[in-house]
């Protein structure tokens, strides 16, 4: 949908295949799904803010999990992740893109 919108957009199957992404290039933002094959997308974004040249792009987490503790969304917080819930239609998503741009 995003390339559609212009954008241009690095898509990886995994987190593994994401970090040989930001390993060969630098990107803007990042939109990360909670639900990833080989590790959470949590762990994913803990691994992300490890790195220093990705320390600081802004990242929002996709999720169709409703039922998140406290101590979930405190972490997201701190990690400075923005949060937006499943379904995504395309002007939730473009918007979304947008506004992680704009903070970058």
């Amino acid at each position: 949908m995003l390339l559609l919108e212009g954008y241009e957009v690095h898509a990886a199957l995994s987190a593994d295949d994401a970090l040989r992404v930001l390993d060969a290039r630098p990107v803007d933002a990042m939109i990360v799904d909670l639900v990833l094959p080989d590790v959470s997308g949590l762990d994913f974004i803990r691994l992300v803010r490890e790195r220093n040249a990705s320390r600081n792009t802004p990242v929002a987490v996709v999720t169709g999990n409703y039922f998140t503790d406290d101590t979930f969304g405190e972490e997201l917080k701190a990690l400075r992740v923005e949060v937006r819930y499943k379904p995504l239609w395309l002007e939730d998503l473009t918007k979304l893109a947008h506004e992680l741009l704009n903070d970058a």
